[in-house]
């Protein structure tokens, strides 16, 4: 199923696109890995919006950065478009690796003239050896909610047993937070 009548769902999808799936196999062969969130932040898509900006434009912008960044991205990496502006995709790499990608993403984006009008978080969530759901279930969101300007962040799901009670949150951390710097 396609987001955008104008653009075909094929053009969203990255070797298959089953995000789950892979995050799957890489959590029970308890292989190093993370799912990137590549997504548009709010607060900047909110204001070309009120700038009067084309939702068909918005359409191509997003589709341009999917590209920039399966462009960059190791070629098994497998992705999918999953809201109108967030695309997810799952990396069979170790940390640092992971954040070197991030690294020449983030510059790609920042550096794409129509692209750089956005600010852009990549935010990767540790694969967690065994357990594909807890990858899958793990919400950053209150540590991202006051996240401005272009940001990558790492999160670490909840390792203890009792992870599906109430306040049992992930470790985020910003490690690339003084290069990414503001839009």
């Amino acid at each position: 199923m396609s987001l955008d009548p104008s653009l075909p769902s094929a053009a969203w999808i990255q070797n298959g696109g089953d995000v789950a799936a892979r995050i799957g196999v890489l959590a029970t062969a308890r292989h190093e890995g993370a799912l990137l969130v590549l997504e548009v932040e709010r607060d900047s898509l909110e204001q070309t919006r009120r700038a009067g900006f084309p939702h068909e434009r918005e359409a191509a912008r997003l589709l341009r950065a999917w590209q920039v960044a399966a462009d960059l991205l190791p070629p098994d990496v497998v992705g999918r478009r999953t809201l109108w502006s967030r695309c997810e995709l799952v990396l069979g790499e170790k940390k640092d690796r992971c954040l070197a990608l991030a690294r020449g993403v983030m510059n790609a984006l920042r550096e794409d003239a129509d692209l750089r009008q956005w600010c852009w978080q990549l935010v990767f969530t540790e694969i967690f050896a065994g357990e594909p759901e807890r990858t899958l279930l793990c919400d950053p969101g209150y540590d991202l909610v006051a996240a401005r300007g272009n940001v990558v962040a790492w999160v670490e799901p909840y390792p203890r047993d009792d992870w599906r009670e109430a306040q049992r949150y992930p470790t985020v951390t910003f490690p690339l937070a003084a290069w990414a710097g503001q839009g």
